[in-house]
């Protein structure tokens, strides 16, 4: 339903990039012209008429985050597989960048560990994706007596080209835009944010953290 169709290092960060079954693409979008506007950023996940495409991008991308399943076992322990467990979708919208419109700035999702957008419709589309400076917060602690700010960028703004029918799946921090609609038609996608079920046996040291989602 969902092909992995190539693997991105960028900065370095390990980006993957899949394929859609032209299907799932036909029946979103006839329900979302169904629906009209009301649709637009409105939550998606879990809503019936979505939900085929939502099982078939995580049964595809999950062999992919951190951890993975049994394809990717062998290049990590199952001890560390284990710790980390299954992932899901926890949150999804659909983004309507309508002729001419800019879109959202550069910015990541803290909610979740790994996220991925699902090109619906449009033209000319591309991903931005920035090297941002790091910033070590002044406000942590009473105590702080310094700040760590590394103002250098390693790397320029790269763009990976995307087309109706791909899924790119990368990291939540990572900052990331789409590129101004210059086309005279909608550009459609549905962004998911996915989360580990990681659990915590008995055994494990008092920083472990639990997961529930």
């Amino acid at each position: 339903m969902v092909d992995l169709d190539g693997v991105i290092d960028l900065f370095p960060t390990r980006i993957f990039k899949f394929r859609l079954d032209p299907r799932l693409i036909e029946d979103v979008v006839k329900h979302k012209k169904k629906g009209g506007s009301n649709h637009t950023y409105n939550e998606v996940f879990n809503h019936p008429e979505f939900l085929p495409l939502q099982e078939a991008v995580l049964s595809s991308v999950s062999p992919y985050c951190p951890g993975g399943t049994p394809r990717l076992r062998h290049m990590r322990s199952k001890q560390q597989h284990d710790r980390i467990g299954k992932w899901k979708i926890v949150s999804g919208w659909i983004n309507n960048q309508s002729p001419g419109q800019t879109g959202f700035s550069y910015h990541g999702h803290a909610e979740s560990f790994m996220s991925c957008v699902v090109y619906l419709a449009g033209e000319n589309m591309s991903l931005y994706f920035r090297d941002e400076a790091r910033l070590c917060p002044s406000d942590q602690s009473e105590s702080t007596s310094y700040d760590l700010l590394v103002r250098h960028r390693w790397h320029e703004d790269a763009a990976i080209p995307t087309e109706v029918g791909d899924v790119i799946l990368f990291p939540s921090h990572l900052l990331h835009k789409p590129n101004t609609n210059e086309t005279d038609i909608d550009r459609i996608s549905i962004a998911y944010n996915l989360m580990p079920t990681r659990t915590t046996p008995p055994d494990s040291p008092p920083w472990s953290i639990k997961f529930d989602v």
